[in-house]
């Protein structure tokens, strides 16, 4: 009872590790469901034919024996393949764990090749057919070739239990290298033994599916001695049968000549035609419910036949090269040409992300060729440091914009053309479409056809009557919505371009009491479009940082963390503007004449005073530093020019390496960081040297850093550098008389503006707006066709047929056409069935 609960509970475990006498009928039941799936039992009838080489009518002659002898063959094929695959996988099964993460990346790149595959990216496969034309011979002699090849190519379709069972041998194969923790006292069994006892399970499986083939063979071959028997029962089983040969031969590329040896064929060529003309009729029902143009191949050649002469070459020259060019167009605007330059101008913005540029950070870029100095000037060649000023980005960026707009205009002229036009008429087997319905009514079948048209106005569908029926269309707003996304895109190009031609972008920095007039010698850096003009286009107007306010976090575990950041300013518009307050806040800039200032930076600026050895004051004023931290440590550099003299008289220049933290912990208590960005206990560390600074050189400098390379630091009583933390109101002395600095009881605060003029950001925000809705419209709305057809039956009562369809397949069109019916039910209801006679009463 124990290893029977257990082959219940895990009957997984049972095939693989258990008694095999418990193993063997649950794989032969897994060949049962196999055997009974869709994919496999309407096909049986089709192999039993060409395996013995019988035909229906022939089976009446025909011995069981050879009938018998076929379907075995046939098994012998497949469970060949299934055995091996299945002794395989537990043979292998150890060395795929091994390799497992090797083959999920290659299949990953199988995967992703499949997508490009899909996408009609690579049509140099899709456009190719690979195909073995080589049939396997009807009879007993093909049997076990068929049945291998059955094997091979239904394998996917035999249901979940092969694939699940593939999968368990294989992890099998792992547990058996590894060894069982509940069998350690047995040796680990050899991959051989694992190969075999992972194949007997498989063989069991194909020994139940072998075992129904053959049952349904023999009950084939006694079904057909009944038709003589019954021959009025037995024609629709047997046209079921020709069906489903017919279909086995289309999947297979075969046209089983041995299958169409009875009247059938002629029966199976009225249906094509009836099929087609189902097929064409159905096709002009559903026709223009989309705008997207037709694929056309490519002629062979263009020119055709050319004329003799020169006029005939010169003329055959103008046809070819009309033809190439009207190819290229039709190529070019194609939505996957326009996909695939998408995907193009994608690829082409990472290097902008990953490397510096020019038009961004210069001082990165100059960082990046120092410390590479192979890879710079490929960069360089590339256009890397400059990605979406180069040519190969605009290039990409020119041809999207045409294509999206050669692919636009005949979609947007075909649009039109539907609007206005009307829904095309009923098809004449409404039975066909996918959504349908039908019920008989009392009501005149004129009445019918007026109180559908009456519904569907009040529904907003488009409709008119066509004969006998009403048609009737709507959802125009996924086109539309398509058509509004794509437009939106060729604005967002636009805009972007436009903006990037005629921009201006400036960075300053205003100490609380500074001012800024907007022109270009005010910026601290500043970068403009190639169609920007530096002299005419900057707006008028200045302005003057009264104030600068910043809050903090106090207590909890937020402390430190900014509550307001608020730049008071007094502006003014043109030269004689009148002056007006305001105030700038993170993201509320200030808007002046189409350009905006934003305020995007905030630290401290140390009011310092200088003196030589004289007493002389030979500097005075804030000086900005520059944040590191979170908490404002900042540190800078203190530059004195001009008017300093040694003591000696000689001139020479002064410099200072600054560290200021508006909070110190106190002496003794850590470096030199700041606890809290708030002004509480301001120290302000100095490094104090002497000589040249490098500025005389004529060459630009960083105003932040301290070049020392000509420089000599002050020495100290003891020798060593000269350096001291000061308090406000506190004064560091020079040695041997040079002067000295003081730390004035006065810290003022500085800001960082931004003034930019973008004139492309209204027409792209609308047109990203615009895109959005678009696209919401096209996923969210289907566009649909219903039809109502009412004619008057052969007893005088009207048959009502309703159908439905959409461009795609959607629960809620039957859905819809259930809610009409129902409507127009209540106005044309259901008329009662009439009265059958009962048996043994006479009239």
């Amino acid at each position: 009872m124990s290893v029977l609960a257990a082959a219940v509970t895990d009957p997984n475990t049972t095939v693989l590790n258990g008694a095999l006498i418990l193993a063997l009928p649950i794989a032969v039941a897994a060949g049962l469901v196999s055997f009974f799936s869709p994919c496999v039992l309407p096909l049986v009838p089709g192999y039993l034919s060409y395996v013995t080489g019988i035909s229906g009518t022939d089976l009446a002659d025909a011995r069981r024996g050879r009938m018998v002898a076929g379907a075995s063959l046939f098994v012998l094929g497949f469970t060949a393949v299934f055995v091996s695959t299945g002794a395989l996988f537990g043979y292998f099964g150890q060395t795929l764990q091994d390799h497992q993460e090797t083959l999920t990346r290659v299949l990953g790149g199988l995967m992703i090749l499949m997508g490009f595959f899909f996408m009609g990216l690579m049509p140099w496969i899709t456009q190719r057919e690979f195909r073995f034309h080589k049939r396997p011979a009807a009879g007993l002699a093909g049997a076990p070739v068929l049945g291998a090849l059955f094997g091979i190519g239904w394998a996917p379709c035999t249901g979940p239990t092969l694939g699940s069972r593939h999968d368990a041998v294989v992890h099998r194969g792992e547990r058996g290298a590894r060894g069982r923790t509940d069998r350690r006292v047995l040796p680990r069994p050899r991959r051989a033994l694992r190969a075999r006892r992972d194949g007997v399970p498989a063989g069991a499986r194909c020994v139940r599916l072998g075992q129904e083939a053959l049952r349904l063979g023999d009950a084939h071959r006694r079904t057909d001695d009944d038709r003589d028997r019954h021959p009025a029962r037995h024609g629709d089983l047997e046209r079921h049968h020709s069906g489903h040969a017919g279909l086995d031969g289309q999947l297979h590329g075969g046209d089983l000549s041995s299958m169409s040896k009875t009247e059938t064929t002629d029966e199976t060529a009225a249906a094509a035609a009836a099929a087609e003309h189902d097929e064409q009729e159905f096709g002009e029902a559903g026709a223009q419910l989309s705008t997207a143009p037709r694929e056309r191949a490519v002629p062979g050649s263009f020119g055709g036949v050319m004329q003799p002469g020169a006029a005939g070459r010169i003329a055959w020259a103008w046809r070819e090269t009309t033809g190439w060019v009207r190819w290229f167009w039709r190529q070019l605007t194609s939505m996957r040409v326009a996909l695939i330059l998408l995907f193009l101008l994608s690829l082409g913005a990472i290097p902008g992300s990953l490397v510096p540029q020019t038009g961004v950070d210069e001082t990165k870029v100059e960082e990046f060729r120092t410390a590479h100095e192979t890879l710079a000037p490929v960069y360089d060649d590339l256009g890397l440091f400059n990605v979406y000023s180069s040519v190969w980005f605009s290039a990409i960026y020119i041809l999207l914009f045409v294509s999206l707009i050669g692919c636009i205009v005949p979609r947007t002229w075909q649009f039109v053309g539907q609007l206005r036009s009307r829904p095309p008429g009923a098809p004449g087997r409404l039975t066909r479409l996918p959504a349908y319905t039908t019920w008989r009514t009392e009501t005149d079948p004129e009445q019918v056809r007026e109180a559908a048209l009456a519904m569907l106005g009040r529904r907003r569908f488009r409709s008119h009557a066509v004969g006998d029926a009403v048609a009737a269309e709507k959802g125009y707003l996924r086109e539309a919505g398509n058509l509004i996304f794509h437009i939106a895109l060729i604005v967002m190009l636009v805009s972007f371009a436009t903006g990037q031609l005629f921009k201006s972008e400036g960075g300053k920095l205003i100490v609380e009491g500074g001012g800024f007039a907007n022109t270009l010698t005010q910026y601290d850096d500043f970068k403009s479009g190639s169609l920007f003009d530096r002299d005419h286009d900057l707006a008028p107007f200045s302005f003057t940082l009264d104030k600068f306010v910043g809050t903090y976090e106090r207590t909890g575990p937020q402390r430190g963390t900014p509550r307001t950041y608020e730049a008071h300013v007094t502006y003014a518009e043109g030269a004689d503007g009148a002056e007006k307050k305001t105030r700038i806040e993170v993201n509320r800039p200030l808007e002046v004449d189409g350009s905006k200032v934003y305020l995007i930076g905030h630290g401290y600026a140390p009011v310092v005073t200088v003196r030589d050895g004289r007493g002389r004051e030979v500097f005075s004023g804030a000086v900005p530093l520059l944040p590191m931290d979170s908490n404002v440590t900042s540190s800078g550099a203190i530059k004195v020019m001009d008017g300093y003299r040694d003591k000696d008289g000689k001139k020479d220049q002064l410099g200072f390496q600054a560290f200021f933290v508006p909070t110190f912990a106190g002496a003794g208590k850590g470096t030199m960081l700041s606890q809290y960005p708030g002004l509480d206990f301001p120290v302000l560390a100095l490094n104090a040297f002497h000589g040249s600074l490098g500025v005389d050189a004529g060459l630009p400098q960083n105003v932040y850093q301290l070049d020392k390379r000509k420089m000599k630091a002050f020495k100290d009583a003891q020798g060593a550098d000269l350096k001291q933390r000061l308090l406000p109101g506190e004064t560091m002395k020079l040695p041997d008389g040079a002067g000295s600095i003081t730390f004035e009881k006065d810290v003022k605060e500085w800001a960082t503006f931004q003034i930019s003029q973008q004139p492309g950001n209204v027409p792209a925000l609308v047109g990203a707006v615009a895109a959005i809705a678009g696209l919401a419209g096209s996923l969210f709305i289907q566009r649909r066709r219903v039809w109502v057809r009412a004619v008057r039956g052969e007893d005088g009562v009207t048959v009502v047929e309703m159908a439905g369809l959409g461009r795609s397949e959607s629960s809620k069109l039957p859905e819809e056409l259930a809610d009409l019916a129902a409507t127009l039910n209540s106005q044309a209801p259901t008329a009662p069935d009439p009265a059958e006679p009962v048996e043994g009463v006479r009239a």
